[in-house]
């Protein structure tokens, strides 16, 4: 889950990544979050003063595109950051906000470094 802020402009900034467990029958081929999981970690974000504006995901072994398995999972406004994995290795990233039936946009990533994290 990735926590953080958005505006009016639907530009978001994230702050915060939560792991939370695949439940998914099978797991690599899909994601599925636990109703229960999902309540929990937005009842803690809101005790923060935080909210939930997104999901992180990987693909393995394909391409960052917003699958169809994507947008029929997908929730609400919330932005979906998915994770190309190759071979095991990092292989390319990308942000899509859902739009209306098969359709996604892209939305620019930017990652600012903090000093003194990795």
């Amino acid at each position: 889950m990735l926590g953080g802020s958005d505006d009016a402009d639907y530009s978001a900034f994230v702050d915060t990544a939560v792991p939370v467990p695949n439940v998914a029958a099978d797991p690599r081929a899909n994601y599925r979050i636990d109703p229960q999981e999902l309540l929990g970690v937005e009842q803690r974000a809101a005790t923060l003063g935080r909210k939930i504006i997104g999901l992180y995901h990987s693909h393995p072994d394909l391409t960052v595109t917003f699958s169809p398995d994507d947008f029929r999972d997908a929730y609400g406004r919330w932005r979906y950051l998915v994770l190309s994995i190759r071979g095991g290795e990092f292989a390319d990233v990308a942000v899509w906000v859902p739009k209306s039936a098969g359709v996604a946009a892209a939305e620019e990533l930017h990652v600012i470094e903090v000093p003194g994290e990795n």
